[in-house]
């Protein structure tokens, strides 16, 4: 098969250029998959920030939680309840925005935190109802408004009955009607200190044994107070404004009992340091193992286009010393043999100009320079052949034939003009010497 120096570069070329195609394409591919990596990750840490999100919404409703229990404006506890219902509408957003993008893996992490979120918000609409209810400001506030003044007519009442009773005209009768009703005040005053003690219970438990404190002190109250009013009676004094204040006193302190034994901002406190509490830890936490998971992904992600991009480097690297190897041996190879066959050319071709025919070259390609050589023995061959001819002719003999190669070949024609002539110089010689010999 032939195989022409333009072959030989075409094919060195071809291989180089192959190569480089192919690294060129692997370099695209990696790229590429790099790129998808980055977006991955960028993607996943997009994701974290929206978990992230999730949990400070998660401890902005704990804290809006928290002051609807310690707040006693009305109307601000509309407003913060406005403000938690908003920030659970935010929270179920980023949610579904998750589970919109999300995978299998990443749903169940998310069924999970929706789940513990659920059942936050049940324990936090339980919270905010007792919080709404503001016991114990309502409670307070009337027993300022209300209760205090008639406490206080019942104090003026009492004293004033207590000064009739034992004024230095009274009876044995009013006397010991007075022990007893002073008796009956003492009830009174230990009932009214436990009712503000009862305001000021701080648990849910304390409340209820208060509440039930109070309820037997009233009654214990109102059977002692009856006692008094007909002892008092019996000695002819009238009971009627005093025993009015202290059953209106009776009817309001004891409604202050109801507003507090309500414990909504107690119970409320109690839902939030304990239910609640657990409830949005387990949230929190189910938000931080989704985290911790996306992090992981992201990492495992990072490693493996890591580890994608040392193993492209290593065979772009490879690539580019087989391209180098390739066209340094493919450019030695060629120059070798064209240097080495263009040399023995030279050789031959020197050898010919000072008149040495005897050499003649070994064809070892199929190239240029192999027709270059198989014309340079072509051209010694048919320098031997017109030198023997020459060499025949100055042998004198003129038999032989000298044939151009064609009409070109100067030495040809010249040879074969000079046999003709020689031949007729002959020719003439030997006429000349027959008439000589035949004279």
């Amino acid at each position: 098969m032939r195989f022409t120096v333009k072959k030989k570069l075409a094919s060195a070329f071809g291989v180089v250029l192959l190569l480089s195609a192919v690294a060129g394409g692997l370099s695209y591919a990696k790229l590429t998959e790099l790129a998808t990596n980055q977006d991955d990750i960028a993607r996943r840490g997009a994701r974290i920030a929206k978990i992230s999100d999730l949990q400070n919404l998660l401890n902005l409703a704990a804290r809006t939680e928290k002051n609807i229990i310690l707040e006693s404006d009305p109307a601000r506890i509309d407003a913060l309840e406005a403000t938690l219902v908003n920030t659970r509408k935010d929270f179920t957003r980023n949610r579904d925005e998750l589970l919109q993008t999300a995978d299998q893996s990443e749903r169940r992490y998310l069924e999970t935190v929706s789940d513990k979120a659920v059942r936050l918000i049940q324990v936090q609409d339980e919270i905010v109802r007792n919080g709404r209810l503001n016991s114990n400001f309502r409670a307070a506030q009337f027993w300022q408004s209300d209760t205090v003044n008639i406490l206080a007519a019942v104090n003026q009442a009492s004293n004033a009955l207590e000064d009739t009773l034992t004024r230095p005209s009274a009876t044995e009768e009013q006397l010991r009607a007075a022990i007893t009703f002073s008796r009956t005040r003492e009830n009174w005053l230990r009932y009214t200190r436990n009712l503000m003690s009862l305001l000021g219970a701080g648990s849910v438990t304390e409340l209820d044994e208060q509440a039930k404190g109070v309820r037997e002190a009233a009654a214990k109250v109102t059977t002692e107070l009856s006692r008094a009013m007909a002892v008092v009676n019996a000695t002819g004094v009238s009971t009627n404004v005093v025993a009015g204040l202290y059953e209106k006193a009776l009817a309001s302190s004891l409604h202050v009992q109801q507003i507090a034994a309500e414990g909504g901002n107690l119970k409320a406190q109690a839902l939030t340091m304990g239910e609640g509490r657990t409830q949005l830890v387990a949230a929190i936490q189910a938000l931080d193992e989704y985290v911790t998971f996306m992090r992981q992904q992201a990492e495992a992600v990072a490693r493996a286009g890591a580890a994608e991009a040392a193993n492209a480097k290593l065979i772009l690297l490879g690539m580019l010393a087989a391209s180098l190897l390739v066209s340094l041996a493919a450019a030695t190879w060629i120059a070798l043999s064209i240097s080495r066959g263009l040399g023995q050319a030279v050789g031959l071709a020197n050898a010919v100009a000072v008149g040495d025919l005897s050499r003649t070259l070994t064809i070892t390609s199929s190239d240029e320079i192999s027709d270059l050589i198989t014309s340079l023995n072509t051209m010694t061959r048919n320098l031997n052949v017109t030198a023997g001819i020459a060499d025949a002719i100055a042998g004198g003999d003129l038999t032989v034939e000298a044939k151009p190669l064609s009409d070109k070949d100067r030495l040809g024609l010249a040879l074969e003009q000079m046999l003709d002539r020689l031949r007729a110089v002959v020719a003439e010689a030997s006429l000349a010497a027959g008439n000589v010999s035949s004279g």
